[in-house]
Formats: structure tokens, sequence, C-alpha cells
């Protein structure tokens, strides 16, 4: 790994008269989505602690809105990351780099809410696994402006011919111990020939997969239908459709985008006009249609739309376990309790669980509000772990602190207060 100990602030004259004509390859563009060949999924360390959202914000491109950026510092590591990756959660096992080689620098626009917001790393490539990052680098913290500016990393030397982490930041509480937002536009790769841009020479089409997370579904308002999707080409996905159809090839639904597709698109069961479909033999297709237009598309899955009462004879039971803490601590307490969180984490993907639920709790002793903060605390740091280790996406985890709410024990004891002090962690 590489550290380069600056960035460069562009001056936008003096940018035009040495890269008129360069291409770009876009991590994010607020003006043309289908551009965007890298999803914000790879969190890390105090993972909840970080969110992403769109702004309505005018942004340097023209566009009207942006990335919004907020760190709120409450979990226990003291720092978080986020990487753009292809697919989304691709952390090295499957092939999603792109060939980034003739590139030769980085460039976002970025300003801070208030400004003095402090990045403490800009981190390119390093995702290692089967398919690892040819290369990586990090840079130096950077100081953030209320006005955007234009910031660039210069590219030599570095092997780029296979990067599937094409942006990360790094932030720490001891940066930014009151916690900070900022904002984000323009992120791209610029050459003046970028190998994944050639696409006279793509004469491959996209690398497509989908699959589906029950056989057989009862759509009504609380059951999903969760489909895994993924689709990869060096020049980039310019568009994507999953359609849902009846055994006789009647169409019932499609999603459709641009730019790489999320790596997980959650149905209700609604057919086009809204209504649940009915019971009955369905079959869904999955396309992607690459910068050049040749076209990948992957095997047809089928399920079965069943009657609720064979539905529920088959739905898997909801599994709750608990986690026990110290009191007025919120540090997983040791090594056992880490087992146990890994044998529930191996347990939501071998039984093909849709959702975790990580409830906490504390008992009555002290403030009710300070309870409550900390009930949400001891919650966020078993998430962390389980989005941090097991890759669990963050859409499937939902986090709450109920404080000294819903005792299992009674108050007035040592005993009943020890059991209190928990989290519940469900698999639904």
């Amino acid at each position: 790994m590489r550290t380069f100990i600056f960035l460069v602030l562009i001056f936008q004259p003096f940018l035009l008269a040495y890269t008129e004509g360069w291409q770009k390859f876009y991590v994010y563009s607020s003006t043309d989505p289908s551009k965007n060949r890298y999803i914000p999924s790879g969190y890390m360390g105090d993972t909840m602690d970080l969110n992403i959202s769109a702004a309505r914000i005018p942004s340097p491109s023209g566009s009207d809105h942006c990335l919004r950026i907020r760190y709120i510092p409450e979990g226990i590591w003291q720092w978080v990351g986020v990487y753009w990756q292809n697919p989304a959660n691709n952390w090295g096992q499957v092939k999603g780099g792109y060939n980034l080689k003739g590139a030769q620098k980085l460039t976002f626009w970025i300003k801070g809410k208030n400004g003095f917001e402090r990045i403490t790393g800009i981190k390119i490539g390093g995702i290692t696994g089967k398919y690892s990052d040819s290369d990586s680098f990090t840079t130096n913290s950077i100081v953030l402006s209320e006005n955007w500016k234009k910031f660039e990393i210069p590219l030599e030397g570095l092997d780029l011919t296979y990067i599937s982490g094409g942006f990360c930041i790094v932030l720490r509480r001891e940066d930014n111990p009151g916690g900070c937002e900022f904002y984000l536009d323009d992120i791209c790769y610029e050459g003046p020939q970028i190998v994944a841009l050639e696409k006279e020479k793509d004469t491959s089409p996209p690398s497509v997969s989908l699959k589906c997370s029950v056989k057989e579904f009862y759509p009504s308002e609380e059951n999903k239908l969760i489909f895994a999707t993924y689709a990869f080409d060096e020049t980039g996905i310019d568009r994507w459709t999953l359609e849902i159809f009846t055994s006789q090839r009647l169409s019932v639904k499609n999603f459709s985008g641009r730019g790489t597709p999320p790596n997980e698109i959650i149905w209700d069961g609604k057919d086009k006009h809204g209504n649940f479909i009915s019971i009955g033999k369905y079959q869904a297709l999955f396309t992607a249609t690459d910068i050049s237009g040749l076209q990948g598309v992957s095997d047809t899955i089928e399920f079965d739309v069943v009657e609720k009462e064979k539905f529920t004879e088959k739905k898997l039971q909801p599994i709750k376990e608990y986690i026990f803490f110290m009191s007025g601590k919120s540090e997983i307490p040791d090594e056992f309790i880490k087992d146990k969180l890994d044998k529930i984490a191996q347990t939501f993907f071998d039984k093909e669980y849709t959702t975790v639920k990580v409830y906490g709790y504390t008992d009555s002793v002290g403030d009710f509000e300070k309870n409550k903060e900390l009930s949400l605390r001891r919650a966020k740091i078993v998430a962390n772990y389980l989005v941090d280790k097991w890759k669990i996406s963050k859409d499937r985890i939902v986090v709450k602190g109920f404080g000294p709410e819903n005792p299992i024990g009674s108050n007035k004891t040592r005993e009943g207060r020890m059991k209190n002090r928990r989290v519940e962690v469900i698999l639904e």
C-alpha cells in the first residue's frame, strides 16, 4: 500500500489547459446515474454511525443534488469508513474490478456543511480476497471548506489494472469529536485513454446472475421476496432490468435502472397495478446491457406463490438470542460473545433469513434518557460487528434502543438487572 502526503487543490483554468479531451470514468456523478460504476456499500468500523443520502443543494456539475455524508460518532471503535465497490458489498469474493490503466488522476468535488470538517483519509483500491485489487494507496487528512472545492489525487506509478474498491472515505472521532456533515459530487478517474472506456474493443456481454431468497412465497404487507442481482462488465453497465412473469410468460412486474444495479431488489409481491399477485408458478429473469450495447442474460429462476396456510407452515420461525452487558458498559464483553454472534450470523445466511433486528436495553438504574442512549450504543456495537465482520447489508438490519423498557427480569434484584442489561438479536 502506498500513502500520498498531499492532495492537489485544483484551479479550473489551469486544469483545462492540460486535461481537455481527457476521458472520465465516474465513481459517482449526480447528473447521469448511468455513468456511476461503483456503489457506496463497503462499511467498516462503527458502521451504524455513518449515513449516506441525497442532498438537494446545487452542485458544481450543475445538478440540483449531490451526496450527503453524515457522521455521528457513537460507536466503540471510534472510526468509520465506506468503500464505493463494484458490485455492492464486494470484498473480493466476485470479479468486479475495472481496468483503469491510463487514468492519471482521481478528482472529486467536496464541501463541508460548516467548514473545518476533517476527512481522515481518502483511499483507492486495497480490497483483498479471491479477486484482490491490483494496488492501493491512502492520502493524508484534508480539512474542508464551506465552499465547494475540487481536489485531485495523482495516480502515477500505481497499478490500476484491477480496481473493485474505486473510492473510500475514512473518518475518526478524534478528528470530528462532535460529528460532521459534508457533501460530495463528480468523483471520477481522468486520463487521455482509460482501458475500461475503450468501447470499440468490447466483444463480451456483461456477466450476470440472479438468485431468489425463497422458492415459495405468500405475498402480503409483511412478506417480501429478495432478489440478489449481479452484473459486471469491464466497460461498465449502462442499464439493467429484472422481469417477473407467469409460467405463460405474461409480465406482472419489472424493475429497471441505469448504471450498476443494486445487489438486492426487494419485491412486495404486487403487480404493475399495485395488486397482490395470485397463486401460481412464476419466473424471473435479469438482464444487463453494457456501454457498448451488449446484453447479458441470467438463468431463469422459478418460484411458487402459495396459499397463506401452506406458506406459514414452511416459513422460518424467528430466532431470538440475548447478549448481556456489564452495568454502564456498551462494549462486547468477551470472545465468547463474539463466537455467539458468529453463530447467529452463520445461521442468518445458512437458513436464508432476510432481516436482523438488534434491540438494546438497560436496567432501570439512572436517568431514563441516558439509559436510552446507552441501549442504542449497545445495539449499534452488535450491529457493527455483524456488518463489519459478516458483511450483512445495513439495509437488512434494524437497530433500536429502548432503555429500561420491556424488562425480562425484576429491576429490584441484582439478578434481574443483569438480565435487563441486554441486546436482543432477532432473525426473521
